[in-house]
């Protein structure tokens, strides 16, 4: 099965494409490519169609036989491209920025702006709702314990907010200086002018953001659902690691007004 080579003729324009470059493209371009989308776009998925055959070398079991092939070939997001044929994604999600895409990144984008733009003030420029960021940090020397303290404390800062919804993305990475990063990511919708304090171990960052207008939910939800740099360029054999630690484990998670789905890229 030979390389299928697309044409990437240019950016998608609704606001679900915005929140993918945001997630996926302006995080894993080289400095020399922001100015330019296409160069950008052509440079991910070259690096990735690369890294696909190294994790095959490496010994990761889901890119083995033909699946590396898929992988390497596997349709970009965020861009509308002409190819020879229509190509089947490659469905690993945990590891393929453009399958992350479509796993996190669209679906958060999908939830959360349903329920921000929602009934008579879906024409609105701006959502009549309030979201309140919190994220959380931490590094541990072992991968086991980075999941763990991931899944055990999953829905801690949304009990301590007591939000109407929330959208979580968690993630474990290679840390540059050795051990692993633990990360989880919330967004929440909160009741209008509250104004919730978190102080809790690993925050590291957390505020709220009112009268949200889709520009900003898409830069929002990209910063939530951000891929991890590390897993392009980190340690072959770490990440492989983390992704074994991290394959029955789910990559977000929804709750309240956020649990049923709602599906627009505008």
């Amino acid at each position: 099965m030979s390389d299928v080579v697309y044409d990437f003729s240019n950016v998608g324009k609704g606001y679900g494409d915005q929140a993918i470059w945001n997630a996926i493209y302006f995080k894993l371009a080289f400095p020399n490519e922001n100015l330019d989308p296409s160069r950008m776009l052509n440079g991910v998925h070259v690096r990735w169609k690369a890294r696909a055959s190294i994790l095959k070398q490496a010994g990761y079991a889901p890119l083995q036989g033909v699946n590396v092939q898929y992988a390497r070939n596997c349709p970009p997001l965020g861009v509308k491209t002409r190819s020879a044929k229509p190509y089947r994604t490659c469905n690993q999600g945990k590891i393929c920025p453009f399958c992350w895409g479509r796993r996190v990144v669209l679906k958060c984008w999908n939830k959360i702006n349903g329920a921000a733009f929602v009934g008579p003030q879906h024409q609105h420029s701006r959502a009549e709702i309030d979201i309140f960021e919190a994220y959380y940090r931490e590094t541990f020397d072992d991968v086991n314990e980075a999941v763990k303290s991931l899944m055990q404390n999953r829905t801690r800062e949304t009990r301590m907010v007591k939000a109407e919804g929330t959208a979580t993305v968690i993630s474990v990475y290679p840390a540059e200086g050795g051990g692993y990063v633990a990360c989880r990511r919330n967004l929440m919708i909160i009741p209008r002018g509250s104004a919730p304090e978190l102080k809790l171990p690993g925050i590291t960052d957390c505020g709220v953001r009112g009268l949200v207008d889709r520009p900003l939910l898409s830069k929002m939800v990209g910063y939530l659902c951000r891929y991890p740099r590390e897993f392009m360029q980190g340690n072959v054999e770490e990440v492989i690691k983390v992704l074994a630690a991290m394959n029955h484990v789910r990559q977000c998670s929804f709750s309240g007004s956020l649990y049923s789905e709602k599906k627009s890229r505008k």
